[in-house]
């Protein structure tokens, strides 16, 4: 008899219908055909596991994605944690937040709900909050974190009052019905944007031996909703954890404070640069800056969609174009960055940098490129600061990495242009032969920029500040270099200026701020102190410009301490109030005249040329 026990036991072990406890296995280790069969334990219900199918049909095989930041505009960075198992890092980490005033989100699994509920009980006290910390199967069953979701929102609720949504995987597979079962059971699963604890690190003894290798060399700063995760029972050093935090804030979240010209967060309360350190539901509920990436299209006015765009240009519609919509810089010209037109083509194209017909003391501002929200951040607290616009050229391939970013610049009221997707110039100056080259075939070129406007849409289509869409169809060329084929898959893309400019102050190579104050005063001011009116002045945003908002923030105040009626004061104009419909940049105006002696025009054609003996040769 039993012997027959023993054989129906074992029969049921084998069908599932009676568990024990599944084995934790290495994703990394290879099995082998050897490895003994174990069988997974089963934790719910057949009646839980029917209920469970229902949620899982109304949800029609959506995924939730693992969030590695929050979408937000908010000056928020949002701090996780998790590995509560051992006290004395949990209370160091306390201590450390409390002195940083800051807030944030511990993730608690089932096993530490049992054994450490004093300490969970003791973060809540401190003012944070939890979240479920899920340990899944090595199969990631969807059944089984649906009924591990339900135990920890009951359990926490029972003994703490809260109902969590929000949910990290802590330890096990990743695996799509993970995904899908969160989604089915209305859960946020969060990941991280950096993970402070790693493997390699777990006999580290200061944290001078991890934070060199935590950020790649471009990143200087965290961004706008991205989320930090610390695990607080891994490293040998029980304290290295909350040493590691404070060396990023100090190194990586206090540099996105503007602090120039006496003007800190410190000593001005009207300085709000900083960014605040904070739990993952304070960002959440904050609805005013969340936002959807990728914007929905239907949300985007119909004008600015991607796919309203002009048809094939031929000839004529495409010199007319240049003529009235492209606006150049002095020094692109015939024997530099300039390729593929005729002599009496190079004569009609503008190479002042100039708005037309500006009859007052304006300028207008503008930055290149992409960046960090350190640099970023200065300049519009700067911008803000004066109540100036200005419109910023976006290099667009590492903004899905930082979206939050670019949807900051529009929503506080700066307009925003294409700097193409990877930043190519249409012409590249070949020193061998003295002739422009087109680095990118005609269709490259084109799938590049159109791939720029999409990626701008998919994160500012939708922004309107007092009604006006911040999105324009402003583009400017990598280096203001210019080619004629190139200019054509701009506006057969549907780009409606081609924006260079008058002062290129190469910002992000000065030595000095007067050295900038220099050039920023050269493209604002004539030889006779007059102000150039119309005058668009290129600036850059990269961190390599680590003196453009400092001087812009003296000039600005400078400027405003004039008397409204100083000939030198000037007014910061918006360049989509007059790039409009009806503008064209084909005003006479003698100083716009590259090719004006028969001398001149030999040296153009000598140029022109040498760039056919190029391309013959390559």
């Amino acid at each position: 008899m039993k012997k027959q026990w023993i054989q129906i036991a074992l029969a049921l072990l084998l069908a599932g219908i009676v568990g024990s406890p599944s084995l934790a296995v290495d994703a990394t280790m290879p099995t082998t055909t050897a490895t003994p069969v174990v069988a997974k334990k089963v934790t719910y219900k057949p009646e839980d596991k029917a209920r469970y199918e229902v949620l899982r049909q109304q949800n029609q095989g959506q995924l939730v994605p693992k969030e590695r930041f929050i979408t937000t505009t908010a000056q928020d960075i949002v701090l996780t944690f998790g590995g509560l198992t051992r006290r004395e890092s949990v209370d160091d980490m306390l201590s450390h937040l409390a002195a940083m005033n800051a807030k944030g989100t511990f993730f608690v699994t089932e096993l530490e709900l049992r054994k450490h509920a004093d300490t969970v009980r003791e973060i809540l006290r401190r003012g944070h909050e939890i979240g479920l910390g899920l340990r899944t199967g090595t199969e990631g069953d969807f059944y089984e974190t649906c009924a591990q979701i339900e135990r920890l929102q009951k359990n926490m609720n029972r003994l703490f009052g809260v109902k969590p949504t929000i949910a990290r995987q802590v330890f096990g597979k990743e695996t799509p019905e993970v995904n899908e079962a969160c989604s089915a059971m209305r859960i946020q699963l969060l990941g991280q944007t950096v993970n402070t604890v790693q493997t390699k690190d777990k006999e580290a003894k200061t944290a001078e031996d991890i934070y060199a290798h935590l950020f790649g060399k471009a990143v200087t700063s965290m961004g706008r909703g991205q989320i930090i995760y610390t695990r607080l029972d891994f490293l040998d050093n029980p304290v290295l954890t909350g040493e590691i935090l404070e060396w990023i804030k100090r190194n990586k979240i206090d540099n996105i404070a503007y602090r120039g010209l006496n003007d800190t967060p410190e000593t001005n309360i009207e300085n709000d640069s900083a960014y605040r350190l904070t739990n993952v539901s304070e960002v959440l509920q904050d609805v005013q800056h969340r936002w959807q990436y990728p914007v929905p299209i239907e949300r985007v006015p119909e004008i600015l969609r991607p796919e309203n765009h002009p048809k094939k240009l031929e000839g004529q519609d495409l010199k007319n174009l240049l003529a009235k919509r492209y606006i150049g810089a002095p020094t692109v010209n015939a024997v530099d960055r300039i390729q593929g037109f005729t002599i009496s083509e190079i004569k009609r194209l503008d190479k002042t940098g100039f708005i037309k017909g500006v009859k007052d003391n304006t300028i207008f501002l503008t930055f290149d490129d992409w960046s960090n929200d350190a640099s970023i951040n200065h300049l519009l607290y700067v911008l803000r600061k004066h109540h100036v616009p200005a419109t910023f050229f976006i290099i667009t391939w590492n903004v899905k990495n930082n979206p939050n970013l670019l949807r900051a610049i529009a929503e506080s009221g700066q307009i925003i242009g294409s700097h193409t997707n990877k930043h190519y110039p249409m012409v590249v100056q070949d020193n061998t032969y003295g002739g422009n080259l087109i680095p990118m075939e005609p269709k490259e070129y084109a799938e590049d920029v159109q791939k720029a406007y999409a990626e701008l849409v998919n994160v500012v289509g939708d922004v309107k500040v007092n009604e006006k869409p911040m999105l324009t169809r402003f583009i400017r060329p990598p280096t203001l270099a210019i080619s004629k084929s190139g200019l054509q898959s701009i506006f057969e893309a549907g780009y409606t200026y081609v924006v260079s400019g008058f002062e290129s102050t190469d910002d992000y190579a000065v030595p000095s701020m007067q050295s900038l104050a220099g050039g920023l005063n050269h493209g604002i001011y004539d030889e006779n102190g007059n102000v150039r009116k119309g005058s668009i002045i290129i600036m850059h945003m990269t961190d390599h410009a680590k003196y453009t908002a400092e001087t812009l923030d003296e000039l600005l105040t400078i400027n405003e301490q004039r008397l409204d009626n100083d000939p030198k004061k000037f007014k910061v104009g918006c360049l989509e109030d007059y790039l409009t419909e009806e503008y064209s940049q084909d005003m006479k105006d003698k100083k716009n005249t590259l090719v004006d002696s028969s001398t001149e025009e030999q040296q153009v054609r000598e140029k022109l040329e040498r760039d056919q003996l190029v391309h013959s040769k390559n």
